[in-house]
């Protein structure tokens, strides 16, 4: 009773903005966490029902915006919260929609905190015209602070923000794998998951298969996830066609589904080009005790402790990449060592827990201030 009493008085002091799933990423898997936590009120800023749609220029998208603000002020008017918490984005139209978020936070809430799920934020203001950084300091300075993902990120904001207003909540998950249980004696199964796309190292995957097919190893990969382009999606059929590489393309999975597929692989791979903030499927191989191989892309390398209980690669490296599953596949010891570790990080650092007790203290700090 009194930790629902915690809760409610808790909820009542903290508005955060974001968009509950589906469709399901990253920011709307966080979102849907601090939601059902009921630690904190949430606004849902969904405009969009499916991954496809993300980012397709569309009449009826301008009608559901407008309607999301006048909501908003509703709920914010309502709640009149000590701090309103507003992920930002890293596009310029994205961008101006998250300001009329903060303007309007700036008539109804004490204190207005941002946070950044990647890591491209730094590149993308550099790219940007005068009037356009103008704009994204002038409205960053109307606020109170900014998350990041992990400490490797900090220095994103440093011309923004004084350093001691510049705080680290990792992303935590919890997850209820399903009880199956691996056949030792098959093939050693390579798992990716993720948006089929370049920018997240689909193709340096793929590539990284067909030098390991010449190495003379037993091992399959199932890749996990949606195509966000027709050209991405042919390349790698057709690729994977001509070179009869062992790689199965499964579709998105979700839930129980996915997790089964994790419990049952013996690595995961995840190797992004593009900047990253942190990574859910990080976390989830992780708490699925796999040995990771990934890219020093945002935090990732927070996580993933090269030598530890995974490897760290240079992005697009195709043979690295291959030299280091080539490790992992003919050392058994190796993988469950490695394995042992992730579980391990996962549960000091990446739990639902750790994410939600860490995004109370910083709410909590900047309220006090």
């Amino acid at each position: 009773m009194l930790d629902k009493t915690k809760k409610k008085e808790f909820r009542k002091n903290v508005l955060i903005v974001g968009k509950i799933p589906p469709p399901y990423y990253g920011t709307s898997v966080w979102t849907n966490i601090l939601k059902k936590s009921g630690y904190f009120t949430v606004f849902d800023s969904k405009i969009n029902e499916s991954v496809k749609t993300i980012g397709e220029r569309q009449f009826g998208k301008v009608f559901r915006t407008f309607f999301v603000y006048l909501n908003f002020i509703r709920i914010i008017r309502k709640t009149n919260p000590k701090v309103t918490l507003i992920p930002i984005s890293q596009s310029l139209i994205g961008y101006i929609k998250d300001s009329i978020f903060i303007f309007i936070s700036l008539i109804y809430s004490d204190k207005i905190l941002v946070f950044l799920h990647g890591g491209n934020f730094k590149n993308w203001f550099d790219d940007r015209s005068l009037t356009i950084k103008w704009f994204v300091e002038f409205t960053l300075i109307k606020t109170d602070g900014v998350i990041v993902l992990g400490d490797r990120l900090k220095h994103l904001f440093t011309e923004f923000f004084p350093y001691e207003s510049i705080f680290v909540s990792p992303n935590g998950i919890n997850i209820d794998f399903p009880n199956v249980k691996k056949n030792n004696d098959q093939i050693v199964t390579i798992l990716y998951l993720g948006n089929l796309q370049v920018s997240k190292g689909i193709k340096s995957v793929v590539n990284s298969i067909k030098w390991l097919k010449n190495c003379k190893v037993d091992f399959k990969v199932d890749v996990i996830g949606n195509w966000r382009d027709t050209k991405t999606r042919d390349w790698a059929l057709k690729f994977v066609h001509e070179f009869d590489l062992p790689i199965n393309f499964l579709g998105p999975k979700y839930e129980a589904e996915k997790y089964k597929h994790m419990k049952l692989s013996d690595i995961f791979i995840f190797t992004p080009v593009s900047e990253e903030g942190h990574p859910f499927v990080i976390i989830e191989a992780l708490a699925a005790g796999l040995p990771v191989i990934s890219s020093n892309r945002g935090a990732i390398s927070e996580s993933v402790i090269d030598n530890l209980n995974g490897f760290i690669v240079e992005p697009n490296d195709t043979k690295g990449i291959a030299d280091k599953l080539r490790k992992l596949i003919e050392d058994k010891d190796l993988r469950k060592k490695m394995g042992m570790e992730s579980r391990r990080l996962y549960k000091k650092k990446y739990t639902e827990k750790n994410m939600v007790e860490r995004l109370k203290a910083i709410c909590d700090e900047v309220n006090s201030n």
